[in-house]
């Protein structure tokens, strides 16, 4: 899938009461890892819920062509930085359209 078009999807989950933290985080983040649209093109910057539990926030990156382990390495350094802030959690999944997919048949 390195050359076929893929989603970088990044789902994250935490307590309400470290939203502050996980906000100046995030300000953080963005000055030390500014968008980099050679390596991939932003679909959803970030959309943010309330669960039951948790707050619950998601974003969707296109990754360009060739670029997908530039890309991946970039996002697991940058989610590093929240590494720190107690019950803070997030998955990072690889998606690709039916199209992408190797044999499917639409």
């Amino acid at each position: 899938m390195v050359n076929k078009l893929t989603y970088i999807i990044i789902t994250a989950w935490y307590p309400p009461y470290a939203a502050a933290e996980v906000a100046k985080v995030m300000q953080e983040t963005g000055e030390k890892f500014p968008p980099d649209d050679s390596l991939t093109t932003t679909v959803i910057p970030i959309a943010s819920m309330r669960t039951k539990e948790d707050m619950k926030a998601m974003m969707v990156s296109e990754v360009k062509r060739g670029k997908l382990y530039e890309a991946l390495s970039r996002t697991h350094n940058a989610l590093a930085l929240f590494n720190n802030i107690k019950e803070f959690k997030y998955t990072v999944e690889l998606w690709a359209t039916q199209k992408e997919i190797p044999g499917f048949q639409q």
